[in-house]
């Protein structure tokens, strides 16, 4: 693949779904966060390495010191979709893979294929079948079950993905799909594809 490409590591968040920072726990002597750093920089395809933080920007830099490719270190937003477009806007590469800090066993197989996709096509992802029936009901809060929820439909299970990270993009399309976004559409967007969704 001739193009350049940035890796943009969304790093920023508070992890406060699982009540402890994700980041730094300890997988046997190397933390979370490192290890998502030491997949990209093994990655032959990726020439730099862009880490989004937030309060925790001193331990961003440490975790990164180490790693053998060009390294920046950018402020986040408010939402995961404000850090990455800040990693986004960053990055110097012609390809960008947006990547959940917090995902730090990423195969360098799925790294490959995927910018080999986007390459392609300009925008790809990881996904994989969904195992779990699914149920459409009211909107609830994305933590609990809201108060006398009914069942609504059931879609077919062979028609949904779960979609991981890193989701890959030609740069300068995914900074013109954030130009295309409205307040509106922007309070949709809940990853990187649905930016390019969105905006057709």
């Amino acid at each position: 693949m001739e193009k350049k490409v940035s890796a943009v590591l969304v790093a920023a968040g508070s992890s406060t779904r699982m009540g402890f920072d994700k980041l730094s726990f300890d997988l046997g002597g190397e933390t979370v966060l490192h290890r998502s750093i030491r997949a990209f920089e093994q990655c032959p395809l990726v020439t730099e390495i862009v880490l989004v933080a937030g309060k925790n920007r001193a331990f961003v830099e440490q975790q990164a010191a180490d790693c053998t490719k060009p390294v920046q270190i950018v402020a986040g937003g408010a939402t995961r979709a404000e850090s990455a477009r800040n990693g986004v806007q960053a990055a110097t590469g012609e390809l960008v893979a947006v990547h959940d800090a917090a995902r730090p066993f990423v195969s360098q197989a799925v790294i490959s294929a995927v910018l080999e996709a986007a390459a392609q096509c300009g925008a790809a992802a990881p996904a994989v079948p969904v195992k779990d029936t699914i149920k459409q009901a009211k909107r609830g809060d994305g933590k609990t079950v809201p108060e006398s929820c009914f069942v609504e439909t059931t879609p077919d299970r062979s028609t949904l993905y779960a979609v991981q990270t890193p989701q890959c993009f030609d740069r300068t399309a995914y900074l013109a799909a954030l130009e295309e976004l409205d307040e509106e559409k922007a309070r949709l967007v809940t990853d990187d594809c649905s930016l390019f969704e969105l905006t057709g």
